[in-house]
């Protein structure tokens, strides 16, 4: 059998190494991941005109792709080549996004130095749609598509020697010094069922970050979050990304291909049925949802009653107003967060440059019941487009301000604007060139984010007076600085407010841990009659400072809740919480309060 060890950076989660992993393992083949450099997103102090990956500002903060904060350093590929040779693959996989393309010339030499023997082969979406680039900087082969059967080919001939065979396998490409072949795509196989779920756990991984080795350890197995999906592909046609392009690949060979192959409903159910308990949330991460309401429902259904764990997927707008009752069964099975794709608030700019239909209303309506039932929910902006103009921009602001706030709740419908980096070969690079060749700048983006999440919570007299003020355009990082402190005032005066005007009301709070901790004294005037806290937490403790603390389920099994009745929430996450008490126990939106932040400086507790 062969040893092949898959390499991938920055992404812990990334699916597609895992999901090779696991098809190779079924048949028979020894794998081992090296997870390269930290995960996910940080956030940063400073702009950068040049990045990897996205850059983002959301939460009131401006978030980058990890590589950006901690790029990989020399002691990283020293301890990759070790880690190489102490594993002595047969074959090398890197699979990369088009952000990694740059990795190539650094990872080759290390890849041969370790094992000069090994069949060096790259796939993802970089190689994909940049062959050349991988096969020129020293691959011996570069999987196009999908790679479970090429990949698995390629193992069978190593085990047998037979280069022949290997360079003729679909969907390969070959260096020139192997031959140069080029070889045509394969269908895509359309029945998802032969492939088992994604690898996970500490034995058939090590991940390797500023300097350090973990050896047979998988950064997810202790993580609070599990990820997986229902199906492949996209049935979108974006102009800026690669997802829904990915069939062109095929059909432009005549091969068959599929915008969406859904797994079986089932398959996902047991799946997720098997992770280990640590894992408390589900992540979900398709483009967008695609099975059919009677699918859906189903789906749901068999979530709720077998699984029940707080999750988070993008679902279909429209399904879900159509029909409020699987948006209902959505809730009530745990959806706790999601996203709504607007993209751009001028309609003619959409259509012209996203090939996407301006369906506001329908988006509208969709994060306004979202909000109302606090689901934590990201309303999706792209920024930074250089063809946007000032009116376009406009239109954006007028846009945001019909969407829903919560100032107790900064976050629960967030304004992320995303800065615009066309993918490769993506038609909006054919669409609109200047946004490769002449990007908006860093600091522009920035600005019209910041004035976007601004007109989202401010009156549009004051917002205009920010937008005279010529040193926020030419500094985008005042605006940044000045644009949290002022949000951070308003909570403030909030949280004031809701102190002066609910004393002597009949109050209760929900939790009694670390935010209720450092908290208390602000609140202390509100004088809660009791403190909830759930029976799995229940403390032997009956009071806490002086204040009953009464089980959740006995204060609503007793009808201990008034009309009148306000409940404050300090216990976190506070949507999940507040979410509960809507959806379980009946209390009225109005009746809910929450507060996740820290309104005094007193941290002695």
């Amino acid at each position: 059998m062969s040893k092949i060890v898959f390499v991938n950076a920055f992404e812990y989660n990334y699916i597609g190494t895992r999901l090779l992993a696991s098809y190779l393992r079924k048949n028979g083949h020894q794998t081992h991941n090296i997870l390269l450099g930290d995960s996910g997103f940080r956030n940063i102090s400073r702009l950068q005109d040049t990045h990897l990956g996205y850059i983002m500002f959301r939460s009131n903060k401006i978030v980058s792709h990890v590589g950006n904060k901690y790029p990989l350093v020399e002691e990283d590929f020293k301890a990759l080549e070790c880690v190489l040779r102490e594993e002595r693959p047969d074959i090398i996989g890197f699979s990369a996004r088009s952000t990694n393309n740059y990795l190539v010339p650094i990872l080759v030499p290390v890849f041969r130095r370790a094992m000069p023997d090994a069949l060096l082969v790259a796939g993802g979406y970089g190689p994909t749609l940049d062959p050349e680039i991988y096969l020129d900087g020293g691959f011996d082969a570069v999987v196009r598509g999908d790679g479970e059967e090429a990949m698995l080919e390629l193992a069978e001939c190593r085990d047998k020697g037979d280069q022949e065979a290997a360079v003729q396998i679909a969907n390969t490409w070959w260096a020139a010094s192997l031959g140069g072949a080029r070889n045509a795509m394969r269908d895509q196989e359309k029945d998802l069922r032969k492939y088992p779920p994604q690898l996970y756990g500490h034995e058939g991984f090590t991940t390797i970050s500023r300097g350090c080795v973990q050896r047979r350890f998988d950064p997810v197995m202790d993580a609070n979050a599990y990820f997986t999906f229902l199906g492949r592909g996209c049935t979108g046609t974006c102009t800026y990304c690669s997802g829904g392009q990915w069939r062109t690949l095929y059909r432009s060979e005549g091969k068959k291909a599929y915008p969406r192959r859904n797994r079986s409903i089932h398959d996902v159910i047991e799946e997720c049925e098997k992770i280990p308990q640590n894992m408390r949330y589900i992540t979900f991460t398709d483009e967008f949802w695609s099975l059919p309401a009677d699918k859906t429902r189903e789906f749901f259904s068999l979530y709720r009653d077998r699984i029940g764990k707080p999750f988070w997927v993008f679902l279909h707008y429209e399904q879900m107003l159509k029909h409020r009752d699987i948006f209902d069964l959505v809730l009530d099975a745990g959806l706790v967060a999601t996203g709504v794709g607007f993209q751009s608030g001028s309609g003619s700019f959409l259509q012209k440059y996203y090939n996407r239909k301006p369906e506001y209303d329908v988006l509208l309506e969709y994060a306004q019941i979202l909000f109302n039932n606090f689901i934590l929910t990201d309303a999706l902006f792209i920024g930074g487009n250089c063809y946007e103009t000032m009116e376009d921009f406009h239109e954006a602001l007028e846009l945001v301000r019909k969407l829903p706030f919560n100032i107790e709740i900064i976050r629960q419908l967030n304004i992320q604007v995303t800065r615009l980096k066309a993918h490769p070969h993506t038609p909006l690079t054919l669409i609109a060139p200047r946004v490769v060749t002449d990007p908006m700048p860093a600091n522009e983006w920035l600005y019209r984010a910041l004035l976007m999440n601004l007109a989202n919570k401010m009156p549009p007299e004051d917002l205009r007076e920010i937008m005279s003020a010529s040193l926020f355009r030419r500094d985008a990082m005042l605006l940044y600085s000045f644009s949290q402190s002022w949000i951070s005032s308003q909570e403030t005066r909030h949280f004031e407010r809701l102190v002066d005007e609910g004393e002597g009301r009949d109050w209760v709070f929900y939790g009694a841990g670390e935010n209720y901790q450092r908290n208390k004294a602000f609140f202390s005037r509100l004088r809660p009659r009791c403190i909830l806290v759930d029976r799995a937490y229940l403390p032997e403790e009956k009071t806490v400072d002086g204040i009953p603390v009464t089980a959740t389920e006995d204060f609503f099994a007793d009808r201990q809740c008034e009309s009148e009745t306000r409940f404050l929430v300090l216990i976190q996450p506070v949507t999940l919480f507040a979410k509960k008490l809507l959806r379980t126990y009946g209390v009225p939106y109005e009746n809910i309060h929450a507060c996740e932040i820290c309104m005094t400086n007193d941290t002695d507790y």
